[in-house]
């Protein structure tokens, strides 16, 4: 059975499930322009569940309907079995992480915190607590226009965790970031579902997203090309083995040995040379989600996670290769 009917048949199978977050043939026209085109997929409490595809593929404009901001052409999109805008208190249910650029740069941190807390009826003394969660209460009274990259995405979570929500969506959180700010969002995602919550993050590398994700939903042109788990994905991408690249590799390996996942080095593992971005361990491709966890947990950088015998890229590349001009979802 391939990836795609794989999917197919574990999508129509999870509908019939308790889904946290679920879109139900969802479309989105802007104009003669279908953005988002008959899209069902779903999302549990205590996973990651990643929306990939390329640029374009209509990621945001699922979301900004999960979350309200758009309404869809038809369909349906769900927060617990309800649209966003029927929940009483959608802040202490739901929290986004989007663009930060419409954040009002002359406040500082915590008056920009105290107003988003105002706005959605939580109690200001949540606004330090957020603060120290995302390791940003030295700088709680700078304004936000001194703030660099990484510190407004830090910002934009405190503001999405101010009503301590049960759902976390965020759009592209590692598009553009330096490797520490990637770890650093990683680890806090990974949390966040490690705690219940559910997580529905959007992305365009296979590999920052298989480090992370539980779920993945692999959408192109706006339609489902299959939902999957991310071993599922692995394993149809060939090989029982992944490699791992990192540039702090012997501290992952310390950290994997000291949690009793055997490593094993690749043959590229001392290689030096301007071409190779970081040296590899091969690793069980069972212990994929661990290998992510611990790498959060410690906030060690991951620049790929491959099969041994195919990139995940490949895999990802002929599988929306093959959907291109294809009806891909019932």
């Amino acid at each position: 059975m391939g990836l795609r009917d794989l999917g197919r048949r574990r999508a129509v199978c999870m509908m019939g499930e308790a889904a946290v977050i679920e879109a139900y043939r969802l479309t989105k026209r802007y104009g003669s322009t279908r953005a988002v085109d008959d899209l069902s997929f779903t999302a549990r409490a205590g996973r990651v569940t990643a929306l990939l595809g390329r640029s374009g593929a209509g990621k945001t404009a699922t979301l900004r309907m999960l979350l309200g901001l758009d309404h869809p052409t038809s369909g349906h999109a769900l927060i617990g079995g309800r649209p966003l805008r029927d929940l009483e208190r959608p802040s202490t249910e739901v929290g986004a992480v989007l663009d930060a650029g419409w954040i009002y740069p002359y406040r500082s941190a915590r008056t920009h915190l105290r107003w988003v807390a105002l706005a959605g009826r939580v109690s200001l003394r949540r606004v330090d607590a957020v603060l120290e969660q995302v390791d940003l209460a030295y700088a709680a009274d700078e304004r936000i226009d001194s703030f660099s990259d990484g510190m407004l995405q830090r910002l934009g979570v405190a503001a999405a965790l101010l009503g301590d929500p049960s759902v976390v969506m965020a759009d592209a959180p590692f598009d553009d970031r330096g490797p520490g700010d990637v770890a650093w969002i990683r680890g806090m995602l990974a949390r966040f579902a490690r705690d219940g919550r559910t997580v529905l993050v959007s992305g365009r590398s296979v590999p920052e997203i298989a480090i992370l994700a539980d779920d993945l939903v692999i959408v192109h042109h706006g339609r489902l090309v299959t939902q999957c788990t991310t071993d599922e994905f692995i394993a149809q991408a060939g090989g029982d083995m992944l490699k791992v690249r990192s540039p702090q590799l012997s501290k992952l390996d310390d950290a994997l040995r000291a949690k009793g996942i055997p490593t094993f080095s690749s043959p590229d593992l001392h290689v030096e040379s301007e071409t190779e971005q970081a040296p590899s361990l091969l690793v069980a491709a069972t212990n994929r989600r661990e290998v992510g966890t611990i790498a959060a947990v410690h906030e060690l950088e991951l620049s790929e996670v491959a099969t041994s015998n195919s990139s995940l890229e490949d895999a990802f590349a002929n599988l929306i290769s093959s959907a291109d001009g294809t009806t891909v979802c019932d």
